[in-house]
């Protein structure tokens, strides 16, 4: 047991010094003019290809679009969970455009309806596999339903493309819990 302390101990203190022992000459100073002017500078220009390439944790991917208020929704599009299955297979909206979707889950497993492109829903889905399970959730491009459950998502789509609307529940994607959605 006394091994284990000092194995500790010494431990600690290594993790200490490498923290205390590096230090960048070249780097400003928190109090300089410099460190002030390198802000917003570096960060990518809005309308840029890489700002719009971005996901940040939030989901709202500009080419996608963004979450959106319930009363700024110009129309509901009812979806229904099946198991294994959406009904509809695939959706089109206009650039722009506000839609609630109004998910009911009849099947009998937990299921969920996640927006995303391709990145966005690859990103879901591994957060899903490592929590063995799956996981209950709401998040603002993803709601999850027990069955018989209803929810809504609304959402402000891009100008723009094709995403995905997806279950990430364990085997769902894989067995064809997908569909299409056309922002045109």
């Amino acid at each position: 047991m006394r091994n284990r302390y000092v194995i500790t101990g010494v431990l600690a203190a290594g993790v200490l010094l490498a923290g205390c022992a590096g230090t960048d000459d070249n780097a400003p100073d928190e109090n300089s003019s410099e460190a002030e002017a390198a802000t917003d500078d570096d960060a990518p220009d809005e309308s840029s290809p890489e700002a719009e390439a971005t996901t940040d944790d939030d989901h709202g991917d500009v080419a996608m679009g963004e979450p959106a208020d319930a009363a700024d929704a110009s129309r509901t599009i009812e979806v229904e969970a099946l198991d294994i299955a959406f009904d509809p297979e695939s959706l089109s909206v206009e650039g722009g455009e506000v839609v609630t979707f109004v998910v009911t889950n009849t099947g009998q497993a937990v299921h969920e309806f996640t927006l995303g492109d391709a990145a966005m829903q690859q990103e879901h889905a591994d957060e899903m596999a490592e929590l063995d399970g799956g996981m209950a959730h709401d998040e603002p491009n993803s709601i999850s339903l027990e069955p018989g459950e209803t929810k809504e998502l609304t959402w402000q789509f891009g100008e723009g493309g094709t995403v995905e609307y997806a279950c990430h529940e364990p085997g769902h994607y894989e067995a064809g819990m997908h569909g299409d959605l056309t922002i045109g």
